[in-house]
């Protein structure tokens, strides 16, 4: 197994933002002085902004318009990622090892550009990687193989050379059907999903402490 490249995924993968999706609604509520429903954050996570705004209006009777509401939301997001969210234990370690093999990198991701290149500059992990790209500005999900085979491009790596890192499981099975090497990363918000993703993936890590033992990287 020959590696050149190496392709991240960040939330659940290499930040431990996970939490920030289930607890952003109660966060909003309470800046307002107002008490969440219990299991808020399971309702609103597989929401858009947008609908998580309207749902908001419309069940906490919020004198404030969607649009409003919305622009609040994504403030206190990009405050979170900022401020607050932090890389999960032993990534910069061994993201340094991969720079010191040679290995380039390159990040594939649902989130915003604007909001990773400053979370990654106060991180001090922003010179790591060759470029970000999204599915935003692709037009795509992670449910097709788009993002991965445009991040491979980016860093001139053949799906069979390159690792990719994710945490969910969709996007795990979407990376290895296109021929890329999996790597899952075990995060809190997968647990349900674990053992299908032991299963599917090339390997599977808790923690970045113990990163997988690869040939031509360490």
């Amino acid at each position: 197994m020959i590696i050149k490249g190496a392709i991240f995924d960040v939330d659940g993968t290499i930040l431990d933002s996970m939490h920030i999706w289930y607890e952003l609604g109660q966060r909003y509520l309470e800046r307002l002085g107002l008490k969440a429903e219990a299991g808020l954050g399971e309702k609103l996570y597989p929401m858009s902004i947008e609908e998580g705004s309207m749902y908001l209006k419309e069940n906490y009777c919020l004198n404030d318009s969607c649009e409003k509401i919305t622009a609040d939301l994504w403030n206190l997001i990009k405050a979170f990622y900022f401020e607050e969210v932090q890389l999960k234990p032993g990534v910069y370690e061994y993201l340094e090892s991969l720079k010191n093999a040679k290995i380039p990198m390159v990040i594939a991701t649902l989130n915003d550009r604007e909001i990773l290149d400053k979370c990654f500059k106060r991180l001090g992990i922003k010179n790591f990687f060759t470029d970000i790209i999204t599915c935003k500005e692709l037009g795509v999900t992670k449910r097709e193989p788009s993002v991965y085979l445009a991040a491979s491009e980016k860093i001139s790596c053949k799906p069979e050379n390159t690792l990719v890192f994710e945490d969910a499981l969709h996007c795990i099975e979407t990376a290895r059907s296109a021929g890329f090497i999996t790597v899952a990363v075990e995060d809190a918000s997968s647990f349900n999903d674990r053992g299908k993703i032991k299963e599917i993936a090339d390997f599977y890590i808790e923690s970045f402490k113990n990163p997988p033992k690869i040939n031509s990287i360490i």
